[in-house]
Protein backbone atom coordinates (compact mmCIF):
# COMPACT_ATOMS: atom_id res chain seq x y z
CA UNK A 1 0.00 0.00 0.00
CA UNK A 2 1.49 3.50 -1.17
CA UNK A 3 -1.24 5.67 0.82
CA UNK A 4 -2.27 7.22 -1.92
CA UNK A 5 -6.79 6.93 -2.43
CA UNK A 6 -7.85 4.52 -5.06
CA UNK A 7 -9.70 5.81 -7.31
CA UNK A 8 -13.34 4.10 -7.65
CA UNK A 9 -14.24 3.74 -10.72
CA UNK A 10 -17.91 1.74 -9.98
CA UNK A 11 -19.89 0.36 -12.98
CA UNK A 12 -18.38 1.09 -15.91
CA UNK A 13 -20.01 1.14 -19.96
CA UNK A 14 -22.43 -0.40 -20.58
CA UNK A 15 -23.42 -1.28 -17.57
CA UNK A 16 -24.07 1.74 -16.27
CA UNK A 17 -26.59 2.13 -19.12
CA UNK A 18 -28.13 -0.82 -18.70
CA UNK A 19 -28.77 -0.17 -15.24
CA UNK A 20 -30.38 3.22 -15.91
CA UNK A 21 -32.56 1.39 -18.83
CA UNK A 22 -33.46 -1.39 -16.64
CA UNK A 23 -34.52 1.12 -14.01
CA UNK A 24 -37.07 2.97 -16.72
CA UNK A 25 -38.46 -0.48 -17.71
CA UNK A 26 -39.01 -1.88 -14.37
CA UNK A 27 -40.86 1.17 -12.43
CA UNK A 28 -42.28 2.97 -15.71
CA UNK A 29 -45.18 1.45 -15.13
CA UNK A 30 -45.68 1.65 -11.12
CA UNK A 31 -44.42 5.42 -10.75
CA UNK A 32 -44.80 6.61 -14.66
CA UNK A 33 -42.37 7.14 -17.23
CA UNK A 34 -41.35 10.74 -16.54
CA UNK A 35 -40.54 9.45 -13.43
CA UNK A 36 -38.45 6.51 -14.02
CA UNK A 37 -36.25 8.64 -15.94
CA UNK A 38 -35.83 10.92 -13.55
CA UNK A 39 -34.57 8.32 -10.91
CA UNK A 40 -32.48 6.86 -14.08
CA UNK A 41 -30.97 10.08 -14.68
CA UNK A 42 -30.14 10.47 -10.69
CA UNK A 43 -28.34 7.16 -11.00
CA UNK A 44 -26.33 8.07 -13.70
CA UNK A 45 -25.22 11.25 -12.39
CA UNK A 46 -24.77 9.81 -8.69
CA UNK A 47 -22.38 7.41 -10.90
CA UNK A 48 -20.60 10.35 -12.47
CA UNK A 49 -20.05 12.00 -9.31
CA UNK A 50 -18.43 9.05 -7.62
CA UNK A 51 -16.24 9.55 -10.56
CA UNK A 52 -14.75 12.96 -10.99
CA UNK A 53 -12.48 14.11 -14.07
CA UNK A 54 -12.65 12.56 -17.71
CA UNK A 55 -14.75 9.41 -17.94
CA UNK A 56 -13.73 6.20 -18.65
CA UNK A 57 -12.41 6.07 -22.42
CA UNK A 58 -12.36 9.73 -22.56
CA UNK A 59 -15.23 12.36 -23.29
CA UNK A 60 -15.45 11.73 -26.88
CA UNK A 61 -16.27 8.22 -26.52
CA UNK A 62 -18.32 8.57 -23.79
CA UNK A 63 -20.28 11.13 -25.84
CA UNK A 64 -20.72 8.38 -29.29
CA UNK A 65 -21.72 5.72 -26.60
CA UNK A 66 -24.57 8.22 -24.78
CA UNK A 67 -26.06 7.89 -28.42
CA UNK A 68 -27.60 4.35 -26.82
CA UNK A 69 -30.36 6.71 -25.62
CA UNK A 70 -31.66 7.02 -29.20
CA UNK A 71 -32.88 3.53 -29.26
CA UNK A 72 -35.65 4.81 -27.16
CA UNK A 73 -36.84 7.39 -29.81
CA UNK A 74 -35.81 4.50 -32.55
CA UNK A 75 -38.81 2.83 -30.54
CA UNK A 76 -41.24 5.60 -30.48
CA UNK A 77 -41.12 6.26 -34.80
CA UNK A 78 -41.08 1.86 -34.86
CA UNK A 79 -44.13 2.39 -32.57
CA UNK A 80 -45.63 5.19 -34.94
CA UNK A 81 -44.63 3.64 -38.02
CA UNK A 82 -46.77 0.24 -36.77
CA UNK A 83 -49.77 2.10 -35.61
CA UNK A 84 -50.16 3.86 -38.87
CA UNK A 85 -49.14 0.56 -40.71
CA UNK A 86 -52.57 -1.04 -39.15
CA UNK A 87 -54.40 1.32 -39.48
CA UNK A 88 -54.00 1.78 -43.23
CA UNK A 89 -54.23 -2.18 -43.49
CA UNK A 90 -57.39 -1.89 -41.23
CA UNK A 91 -58.59 0.94 -44.01
CA UNK A 92 -58.01 -0.85 -47.08
CA UNK A 93 -60.50 -4.10 -46.25
CA UNK A 94 -62.93 -1.51 -45.67
CA UNK A 95 -65.36 -1.22 -48.61
CA UNK A 96 -64.53 1.53 -50.94
CA UNK A 97 -66.76 1.78 -52.95
CA UNK A 98 -68.45 5.09 -51.63
CA UNK A 99 -65.51 6.45 -50.69
CA UNK A 100 -64.67 9.82 -52.17
CA UNK A 101 -61.15 11.82 -53.11
CA UNK A 102 -60.53 12.82 -49.23
CA UNK A 103 -60.59 9.48 -48.14
CA UNK A 104 -58.29 8.02 -50.42
CA UNK A 105 -55.85 11.38 -49.67
CA UNK A 106 -56.25 10.12 -45.98
CA UNK A 107 -55.31 6.67 -46.85
CA UNK A 108 -52.05 7.86 -49.29
CA UNK A 109 -50.85 9.97 -46.05
CA UNK A 110 -51.40 7.34 -43.75
CA UNK A 111 -48.80 4.72 -45.88
CA UNK A 112 -46.28 7.12 -46.24
CA UNK A 113 -46.37 8.39 -42.63
CA UNK A 114 -46.30 4.75 -41.81
CA UNK A 115 -43.48 4.35 -44.51
CA UNK A 116 -41.39 7.34 -42.90
CA UNK A 117 -41.50 6.88 -39.14
CA UNK A 118 -40.38 2.69 -40.19
CA UNK A 119 -37.42 4.51 -42.10
CA UNK A 120 -37.01 6.98 -39.16
CA UNK A 121 -37.03 4.52 -36.33
CA UNK A 122 -34.29 1.71 -38.19
CA UNK A 123 -32.37 4.49 -38.93
CA UNK A 124 -32.08 6.16 -35.81
CA UNK A 125 -31.82 2.60 -34.01
CA UNK A 126 -28.95 2.10 -36.44
CA UNK A 127 -27.20 5.01 -36.15
CA UNK A 128 -27.02 4.69 -32.49
CA UNK A 129 -25.73 1.51 -32.39
CA UNK A 130 -23.29 2.33 -34.90
CA UNK A 131 -22.20 5.29 -33.08
CA UNK A 132 -21.90 3.51 -29.66
CA UNK A 133 -20.02 0.12 -30.65
CA UNK A 134 -18.49 1.21 -33.88
CA UNK A 135 -17.02 4.93 -32.76
CA UNK A 136 -15.06 4.95 -36.11
CA UNK A 137 -17.61 5.62 -38.24
CA UNK A 138 -19.72 7.44 -35.63
CA UNK A 139 -21.10 10.94 -36.31
CA UNK A 140 -18.82 12.68 -33.59
CA UNK A 141 -15.45 10.64 -35.52
CA UNK A 142 -16.59 11.95 -38.65
CA UNK A 143 -16.85 15.48 -37.94
CA UNK A 144 -13.12 15.71 -36.46
CA UNK A 145 -11.74 14.02 -39.34
CA UNK A 146 -13.77 15.97 -41.92
CA UNK A 147 -12.24 19.46 -40.52
CA UNK A 148 -8.57 17.58 -41.08
CA UNK A 149 -6.59 18.87 -44.59
CA UNK A 150 -6.39 15.51 -45.99
CA UNK A 151 -9.95 13.16 -44.25
CA UNK A 152 -8.83 10.46 -46.02
CA UNK A 153 -5.37 10.26 -44.39
CA UNK A 154 -6.90 10.51 -41.15
CA UNK A 155 -5.13 8.78 -38.22
CA UNK A 156 -7.40 5.58 -36.21
CA UNK A 157 -10.31 6.88 -34.23
CA UNK A 158 -8.12 6.24 -30.71
CA UNK A 159 -5.87 9.30 -32.07
CA UNK A 160 -8.67 11.29 -33.47
CA UNK A 161 -10.60 11.23 -30.06
CA UNK A 162 -7.59 11.43 -27.63
CA UNK A 163 -6.57 14.61 -29.60
CA UNK A 164 -9.73 16.48 -28.55
CA UNK A 165 -10.12 14.44 -25.36
CA UNK A 166 -6.52 15.92 -23.88
CA UNK A 167 -7.28 19.83 -25.08
CA UNK A 168 -10.93 19.34 -22.65
CA UNK A 169 -9.08 17.87 -20.06
CA UNK A 170 -6.22 20.39 -20.09
CA UNK A 171 -7.98 23.80 -21.19
CA UNK A 172 -12.07 22.66 -21.35
CA UNK A 173 -14.51 24.97 -19.98
CA UNK A 174 -18.21 23.60 -19.83
CA UNK A 175 -21.49 24.83 -20.44
CA UNK A 176 -23.78 22.70 -20.16
CA UNK A 177 -23.41 20.06 -22.62
CA UNK A 178 -20.62 21.23 -24.47
CA UNK A 179 -16.88 22.09 -23.31
CA UNK A 180 -14.52 24.59 -25.13
CA UNK A 181 -10.96 24.08 -24.80
CA UNK A 182 -7.95 25.48 -26.31
CA UNK A 183 -8.50 24.23 -30.23
CA UNK A 184 -11.02 22.26 -29.97
CA UNK A 185 -15.19 22.91 -29.01
CA UNK A 186 -17.20 19.34 -27.95
CA UNK A 187 -20.18 19.10 -28.50
CA UNK A 188 -22.56 16.60 -30.59
CA UNK A 189 -19.74 17.21 -33.06
CA UNK A 190 -16.48 18.44 -32.86
CA UNK A 191 -14.99 22.15 -34.40
CA UNK A 192 -11.69 22.70 -34.36
CA UNK A 193 -11.41 26.41 -33.32
CA UNK A 194 -8.53 28.03 -35.51
CA UNK A 195 -11.40 27.06 -38.84
CA UNK A 196 -14.02 28.66 -37.20
CA UNK A 197 -15.25 31.32 -38.93
CA UNK A 198 -19.03 32.44 -37.41
CA UNK A 199 -20.87 31.13 -34.05
CA UNK A 200 -24.78 31.54 -34.04
CA UNK A 201 -27.27 30.84 -30.90
CA UNK A 202 -30.67 30.15 -31.30
CA UNK A 203 -32.80 30.38 -28.28
CA UNK A 204 -36.16 30.24 -29.42
CA UNK A 205 -39.56 29.78 -28.33
CA UNK A 206 -42.50 27.66 -30.70
CA UNK A 207 -46.39 26.96 -30.23
CA UNK A 208 -48.17 25.13 -31.69
CA UNK A 209 -52.23 24.42 -31.19
CA UNK A 210 -53.12 21.04 -30.70
CA UNK A 211 -56.92 19.99 -29.78
CA UNK A 212 -57.25 23.24 -28.75
CA UNK A 213 -54.54 23.60 -26.45
CA UNK A 214 -51.21 25.53 -26.89
CA UNK A 215 -47.89 23.66 -26.44
CA UNK A 216 -44.68 25.25 -26.39
CA UNK A 217 -41.45 23.97 -26.90
CA UNK A 218 -37.73 26.07 -26.26
CA UNK A 219 -35.00 25.14 -28.80
CA UNK A 220 -31.87 26.18 -28.06
CA UNK A 221 -29.14 25.31 -30.60
CA UNK A 222 -25.20 26.15 -30.85
CA UNK A 223 -24.02 26.59 -34.30
CA UNK A 224 -20.74 26.56 -35.32
CA UNK A 225 -19.65 27.65 -39.49
CA UNK A 226 -15.92 27.18 -40.49
CA UNK A 227 -13.66 28.02 -42.90
CA UNK A 228 -14.99 25.13 -45.59
CA UNK A 229 -18.79 25.84 -44.97
CA UNK A 230 -19.28 23.04 -42.87
CA UNK A 231 -21.79 23.10 -40.08
CA UNK A 232 -21.69 21.71 -36.77
CA UNK A 233 -24.86 21.91 -34.62
CA UNK A 234 -25.15 20.83 -31.02
CA UNK A 235 -28.16 21.20 -28.68
CA UNK A 236 -28.38 22.95 -25.39
CA UNK A 237 -30.89 22.43 -22.78
CA UNK A 238 -29.71 25.33 -20.21
CA UNK A 239 -30.69 28.45 -21.89
CA UNK A 240 -28.77 30.59 -19.36
CA UNK A 241 -25.56 28.63 -20.70
CA UNK A 242 -25.91 29.44 -24.93
CA UNK A 243 -24.62 33.60 -24.00
CA UNK A 244 -21.33 32.49 -21.86
CA UNK A 245 -20.91 29.74 -24.02
CA UNK A 246 -20.69 32.26 -27.05
CA UNK A 247 -18.38 34.50 -25.40
CA UNK A 248 -15.97 31.73 -24.78
CA UNK A 249 -15.96 30.95 -28.17
CA UNK A 250 -15.14 34.69 -28.96
CA UNK A 251 -12.31 34.99 -26.51
CA UNK A 252 -10.91 31.07 -28.02
CA UNK A 253 -11.84 32.67 -31.71
CA UNK A 254 -11.34 36.33 -31.53
CA UNK A 255 -11.17 36.67 -34.86
CA UNK A 256 -14.65 34.73 -35.50
CA UNK A 257 -18.02 36.58 -35.76
CA UNK A 258 -20.67 36.45 -33.06
CA UNK A 259 -24.12 36.52 -34.91
CA UNK A 260 -27.37 36.25 -33.95
CA UNK A 261 -29.36 33.14 -35.60
CA UNK A 262 -31.98 35.20 -37.71
CA UNK A 263 -28.52 35.17 -39.90
CA UNK A 264 -27.47 32.28 -40.21
CA UNK A 265 -29.88 31.29 -43.21
CA UNK A 266 -28.29 34.10 -45.17
CA UNK A 267 -24.83 32.97 -43.99
CA UNK A 268 -25.64 29.54 -45.46
CA UNK A 269 -26.85 31.21 -48.88
CA UNK A 270 -23.92 33.24 -49.45
CA UNK A 271 -22.34 32.57 -52.77
CA UNK A 272 -19.10 31.35 -53.62
CA UNK A 273 -17.84 35.46 -54.22
CA UNK A 274 -19.84 36.56 -50.89
CA UNK A 275 -17.95 33.49 -49.19
CA UNK A 276 -14.42 34.07 -50.28
CA UNK A 277 -15.22 37.83 -49.34
CA UNK A 278 -16.12 37.27 -46.12
CA UNK A 279 -12.48 34.52 -45.49
CA UNK A 280 -10.96 37.60 -46.69
CA UNK A 281 -12.48 39.86 -44.16
CA UNK A 282 -11.80 37.47 -41.64
CA UNK A 283 -8.02 37.52 -42.62
CA UNK A 284 -8.24 41.49 -42.46
CA UNK A 285 -9.37 40.91 -38.91
CA UNK A 286 -6.68 38.42 -37.57
CA UNK A 287 -4.16 40.71 -39.09
CA UNK A 288 -5.55 43.95 -37.75
CA UNK A 289 -5.71 42.11 -33.96
CA UNK A 290 -1.70 40.47 -34.55
CA UNK A 291 -0.55 43.98 -35.55
CA UNK A 292 -2.45 45.72 -32.48
CA UNK A 293 -0.65 43.18 -30.31
CA UNK A 294 2.23 43.48 -31.47
CA UNK A 295 2.64 47.12 -31.04
CA UNK A 296 0.76 46.89 -27.72
CA UNK A 297 3.50 44.63 -26.76
CA UNK A 298 6.43 46.24 -28.17
CA UNK A 299 5.19 49.67 -26.43
CA UNK A 300 5.13 48.20 -23.10
CA UNK A 301 8.43 45.97 -22.90
CA UNK A 302 10.48 48.42 -25.11
CA UNK A 303 11.55 45.57 -27.92
CA UNK A 304 10.78 47.44 -30.95
CA UNK A 305 14.32 47.49 -31.82
CA UNK A 306 15.49 44.62 -30.94
CA UNK A 307 17.11 42.56 -33.78
CA UNK A 308 18.02 39.11 -35.04
CA UNK A 309 21.28 38.94 -33.58
CA UNK A 310 19.75 39.00 -29.72
CA UNK A 311 18.00 36.13 -30.91
CA UNK A 312 21.05 33.98 -32.14
CA UNK A 313 22.16 34.03 -28.81
CA UNK A 314 19.08 32.70 -27.04
CA UNK A 315 18.93 29.48 -29.96
CA UNK A 316 22.57 29.29 -30.48
CA UNK A 317 24.12 25.74 -31.39
CA UNK A 318 25.92 24.39 -27.94
CA UNK A 319 28.66 21.71 -27.60
CA UNK A 320 26.52 20.76 -24.40
CA UNK A 321 23.09 19.53 -24.20
CA UNK A 322 21.04 22.92 -25.54
CA UNK A 323 19.02 24.70 -23.20
CA UNK A 324 15.03 24.81 -24.22
CA UNK A 325 13.76 27.86 -24.99
CA UNK A 326 10.55 29.55 -24.29
CA UNK A 327 8.48 30.70 -27.38
CA UNK A 328 6.03 28.89 -30.15
CA UNK A 329 6.80 25.76 -32.31
CA UNK A 330 3.37 24.62 -33.94
CA UNK A 331 3.36 21.20 -36.13
CA UNK A 332 0.29 20.40 -38.08
CA UNK A 333 1.01 17.10 -39.36
CA UNK A 334 0.21 15.51 -42.74
CA UNK A 335 -2.79 13.69 -41.07
CA UNK A 336 -3.88 16.75 -39.65
CA UNK A 337 -2.58 16.33 -35.76
CA UNK A 338 -1.88 19.32 -34.23
CA UNK A 339 1.05 19.54 -31.54
CA UNK A 340 1.77 22.84 -30.03
CA UNK A 341 5.24 23.38 -28.17
CA UNK A 342 5.87 26.16 -25.35
CA UNK A 343 9.49 25.29 -25.00
CA UNK A 344 11.92 23.90 -27.51
CA UNK A 345 15.54 23.20 -28.88
CA UNK A 346 17.43 24.48 -32.22
CA UNK A 347 17.47 20.06 -32.30
CA UNK A 348 13.20 20.45 -32.33
CA UNK A 349 13.51 23.10 -35.04
CA UNK A 350 15.66 21.10 -37.28
CA UNK A 351 13.56 18.28 -37.21
CA UNK A 352 10.52 19.96 -37.66
CA UNK A 353 12.27 21.00 -41.49
CA UNK A 354 13.38 17.30 -41.95
CA UNK A 355 9.12 17.14 -41.30
CA UNK A 356 8.52 19.48 -44.21
CA UNK A 357 11.32 17.88 -46.69
CA UNK A 358 9.75 14.53 -45.67
CA UNK A 359 6.64 15.76 -46.35
CA UNK A 360 5.17 14.38 -42.87
CA UNK A 361 4.29 17.92 -41.83
CA UNK A 362 1.85 20.14 -43.77
CA UNK A 363 2.38 23.44 -41.22
CA UNK A 364 5.49 24.74 -39.29
CA UNK A 365 4.74 28.28 -36.95
CA UNK A 366 7.78 28.95 -34.90
CA UNK A 367 7.83 32.14 -32.89
CA UNK A 368 10.55 33.40 -31.63
CA UNK A 369 10.73 34.05 -27.52
CA UNK A 370 10.06 38.09 -27.75
CA UNK A 371 6.71 36.71 -29.07
CA UNK A 372 6.74 38.59 -32.17
CA UNK A 373 9.33 37.51 -34.62
CA UNK A 374 7.81 34.11 -36.38
CA UNK A 375 7.92 32.23 -39.33
CA UNK A 376 5.26 30.25 -41.09
CA UNK A 377 5.40 27.66 -43.25
CA UNK A 378 2.30 26.45 -45.41
CA UNK A 379 2.89 23.57 -47.50
CA UNK A 380 1.25 23.88 -51.64
CA UNK A 381 -1.62 22.14 -52.77
CA UNK A 382 -2.25 20.18 -56.24
CA UNK A 383 -1.86 23.46 -58.08
CA UNK A 384 1.34 24.44 -56.62
CA UNK A 385 3.37 22.01 -55.09
CA UNK A 386 6.01 25.02 -53.05
CA UNK A 387 5.59 26.38 -49.82
CA UNK A 388 4.27 29.14 -48.83
CA UNK A 389 6.55 31.26 -46.60
CA UNK A 390 5.31 34.08 -44.30
CA UNK A 391 7.77 35.85 -41.79
CA UNK A 392 8.75 39.18 -40.05
CA UNK A 393 11.87 40.67 -39.41
CA UNK A 394 12.64 44.09 -36.79
CA UNK A 395 14.12 46.52 -38.55
CA UNK A 396 14.68 50.09 -36.61
CA UNK A 397 11.21 51.05 -34.84
CA UNK A 398 9.22 48.99 -36.98
CA UNK A 399 8.43 45.34 -37.95
CA UNK A 400 8.47 44.60 -41.55
CA UNK A 401 6.19 41.57 -43.49
CA UNK A 402 7.65 39.30 -45.94
CA UNK A 403 6.70 36.31 -47.88
CA UNK A 404 7.32 33.93 -50.90
CA UNK A 405 7.36 30.89 -52.23
CA UNK A 406 9.90 28.11 -52.36
CA UNK A 407 10.70 24.61 -52.47
CA UNK A 408 10.42 22.36 -49.19
CA UNK A 409 13.98 21.88 -48.69
CA UNK A 410 14.98 25.86 -49.32
CA UNK A 411 11.82 26.93 -46.33
CA UNK A 412 13.39 24.26 -43.82
CA UNK A 413 17.04 25.50 -44.35
CA UNK A 414 15.34 29.05 -44.06
CA UNK A 415 13.50 27.90 -40.76
CA UNK A 416 16.90 26.67 -39.22
CA UNK A 417 18.39 30.04 -40.06
CA UNK A 418 15.12 31.78 -38.57
CA UNK A 419 15.48 30.46 -35.61
CA UNK A 420 19.39 30.75 -35.26
CA UNK A 421 18.80 34.46 -35.73
CA UNK A 422 20.84 34.51 -38.82
CA UNK A 423 17.91 34.38 -41.65
CA UNK A 424 17.65 37.72 -43.68
CA UNK A 425 14.43 37.67 -45.94
CA UNK A 426 16.06 39.13 -49.03
CA UNK A 427 16.44 38.58 -52.69
CA UNK A 428 13.76 39.17 -55.81
CA UNK A 429 11.61 35.98 -54.28
CA UNK A 430 10.78 37.82 -51.53
CA UNK A 431 7.55 40.20 -51.46
CA UNK A 432 7.03 42.90 -48.43
CA UNK A 433 3.31 43.05 -47.59
CA UNK A 434 4.34 45.31 -44.33
CA UNK A 435 2.41 48.28 -45.60
CA UNK A 436 -0.67 46.32 -45.86
CA UNK A 437 -0.59 45.12 -42.47
CA UNK A 438 -0.21 49.06 -41.64
CA UNK A 439 -3.04 50.15 -43.44
CA UNK A 440 -5.34 47.61 -41.61
CA UNK A 441 -4.07 48.69 -38.64
CA UNK A 442 -4.83 52.56 -38.66
CA UNK A 443 -8.31 51.95 -39.96
CA UNK A 444 -9.07 49.67 -36.38
CA UNK A 445 -8.02 52.92 -34.65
Amino acid sequence: MDGKKEKHRGLGWPWNLIVGAGIVLALGYWIGYLWSRLLAAAFLAWQKKRNPGMPEGGYCLERTRKRLFHLGLALIFLFLGLALGVYGWIELQEDKSAWEYEEYIKLAVDCLGALGFTAAGLYTGYAALRDAFWPQNSVLAKSIRSQLPYPEEAPGVGELFAMVDKDIQENGLWFDRVAVGKEWVLGDEASYIPRIRAAFGRDEIRSRQVNGRVQSSRIIELYLLDDRRQVQITTLRNPRELEPLLDCIHLRAPDALIRPYSEYSQWRQKSEEEWQRALRDYQLRQGKRETEEFLSHSAGEGTRSAGTADLAKLLAPKKKKEAPVSGHLGLMSAAGVFQSHDTFTLEDVQAAGDGLIERSYQSVDLTMPNGYLWMRIQTGDKTDGRCNVFTTRAGGDKLRYFKCRCTHRQAAAWLVEFARGTFHPEGGEWKEYTQEVEKEAKKSR
